[in-house]
């Protein structure tokens, strides 16, 4: 499991039987009980370490939890940064769940932190500095200006002014808006490696292309043919290596897998959009 994680604290003390043992967690205070990390494999093991809610902000959820008791809200966020209604969403989410609660994105690093900033400031148990700290700790890239920004300018939300998961739209966009978004976030990417910009600005672009990539899939009905989910695999296989080619700084991979990436978009796009 993805789980290297922070933990937060949000003013409660937790039963003594709910603590949270697992040597990749980091548990700064028994009394905290919000916890930020990466994708896990499945919710059974989430349940089975103790946890009793789960807010997933990544853009493709694990599959359904069954049988178990385990509270889990589904609220696919940006990288370009948290609205008003959703960080209404997320304040009324962490002052509402059971806890322990673990709130994840794919990696943990970036809207996840992010997300639970905002949320405890929206109750009141954080300042926006304190949750800005959050994201510089995390790891959080400063090439996602938007979400430092609207960590920085979150606020408390009063609860009258809360808004249950229900009450939002939690698709991100239709799916040729966010192939139209996929295709300027490649050619800013192919840019970047042209000039050699700095590779944390080219990390951060990719994941951000990766994401979309996964989010215009996952939203797609022609997921169902075989042969398009074969090939909409390959380009979020080859698209996540060029990622952590990037990511590491391995600059003489980065190439051809720019090229293996655009020849797997390319042929898609013959066979299932020209």
């Amino acid at each position: 499991m993805l789980m290297s994680c922070f933990v937060l604290c949000v003013g409660c003390r937790l039963d003594p039987s709910a603590q949270i043992e697992h040597p990749a967690i980091r548990q700064v205070d028994a009394e905290l009980a919000v916890y930020v990390a990466g994708q896990p494999d499945g919710y059974e093991e989430l349940q089975r370490m103790g946890f009793r809610s789960v807010i997933d902000v990544d853009a493709t959820a694990p599959p359904p939890a069954k049988d178990l008791d385990l509270r889990i809200v589904h609220l696919p966020l940006r990288y370009s940064g948290i609205t008003a209604d959703e960080a209404r969403v997320l304040a009324d989410a962490i002052a509402s769940m059971d806890r322990p609660i673990y709130v994840h994105c794919h990696h943990g690093t970036n809207r996840a932190p992010a997300a639970a900033a905002i949320a405890l400031v929206g109750i009141g148990e954080w300042t926006p500095d304190r949750g800005v700290r959050l994201l510089e700790v995390s790891g959080t890239d400063r090439a996602f200006a938007g979400l430092y920004d609207s960590v920085a300018s979150s606020n408390v939300i009063p609860r009258d002014e809360r808004m249950s998961i229900d009450q939002i739209d939690r698709t991100l966009d239709e799916f040729p808006v966010l192939m139209s978004g996929i295709d300027d976030s490649w050619a800013a990417l192919v840019e970047g490696v042209e000039r050699r910009r700095p590779s944390m600005e080219l990390a951060a672009r990719s994941a951000e292309f990766v994401d979309m990539l996964r989010v215009a899939f996952d939203a797609d009905a022609r997921m169902e043919s075989e042969s398009y989910r074969t090939i909409a695999n390959q380009a979020v296989a080859e698209a996540t290596e060029l990622e952590h080619a990037l990511r590491g700084g391995q600059m003489h991979r980065v190439q051809s897998l720019l090229d293996a990436v655009g020849a797997t978009c390319a042929a898609c796009h013959r066979q299932y959009r020209n």
